[in-house]
């Protein structure tokens, strides 16, 4: 199975990918589809809890992208916060998925293995062996650190106590010790707290001229002669706080359009 033939909603696909072999190294380029909604990391770097509803929304979309690799025998090998990207209408965008293997095959292909030389199979500290479990665990510590609302570096974390009831049983079978006993992905499908109904939607809200008149001052603020009507505003979960990354970085200009890999924004950065 190549990256190329796996499709899922919610799976980053990669389109091609081809290298240049200079002396002494290997340059590898690598075309994917685009997401521009930023990372799920930005939700760690405030300090705070994620809402138990984003948790879900986002809990529900991975899972199902996780059941759909280990249904075609891949394993991700390297599920973090990095990992998981948002298109610019909230979807999850999975990204990363065995891309570490096939660097090491490309490598291998074009130079004789050499001693000094090591490709990481085992970049988070995981239970059990690397493999389809190894990756519902990394699932837990990612969901876990949304919960907390920081990183979570200990091989038995502890599931705090006052959290919902559905997403701490989620959590322990994803974190069981005993990958024997650890959930699958499939299995975690069915679990209740990603069957219980959504209480939020992503979205994505183009302002108007007519809503710009209405009073949206902040926008107004920010406003440059190049703008036109339509803008853009990444995606924020209506029970989350806060800005996204592509918001908080850049000043947005223009909507341009839809382009081959999604749409195409005209920007411009806000640090000097």
């Amino acid at each position: 199975m190549t990256l190329y033939a796996l499709k899922h909603p919610n799976l980053l696909r990669y389109h091609n990918m081809k290298y240049q072999q200079s002396p002494g190294k290997i340059e590898l380029q690598v075309l994917s589809e685009f997401a521009g909604g930023g990372s799920v990391v930005r939700s760690l770097r405030s300090n705070q809890p994620v809402p138990v509803e984003v948790i879900q929304f986002y809990g529900r979309q991975i899972v199902s992208a996780l059941s759909y690799l280990h249904n075609k025998a891949v394993t991700h090998k390297d599920l973090r916060a990095s990992s998981i990207l948002l298109d610019n209408t909230g979807q999850v965008k999975m990204a990363d998925y065995s891309v570490g293997k096939k660097i090491q095959e490309l490598y291998a292909s074009v130079k004789p293995v050499q001693p000094s030389v090591h490709f990481e199979t085992e970049r988070i500290p995981t239970l059990g062996k690397s493999g389809k479990k190894a990756d519902v665990y990394r699932l837990g510590i990612l969901l876990l650190s949304l919960v907390e609302g920081k990183p979570i570096i200990d091989l038995l974390p502890v599931i705090p106590s006052n959290i919902p009831s559905d997403l701490h049983d989620f959590l322990t079978k994803c974190l069981l010790k005993d990958e024997r006993h650890r959930w699958s992905a499939q299995d975690l499908m069915d679990h209740t707290f990603l069957k219980t109904p959504l209480n939020i939607q992503p979205s994505n809200v183009r302002a108007s001229s007519q809503e710009k008149q209405l009073g949206d001052e902040k926008m107004a603020d920010n406003a440059s002669p190049e703008e036109d009507s339509t803008e853009l505003i990444p995606f924020i979960p209506s029970s989350e706080s806060g800005q996204s990354r592509l918001q908080n970085e850049f000043d947005i200009l223009k909507w341009l359009g839809t382009g081959g890999f999604g749409d195409v924004i005209k920007v411009k950065g806000l640090f000097i």
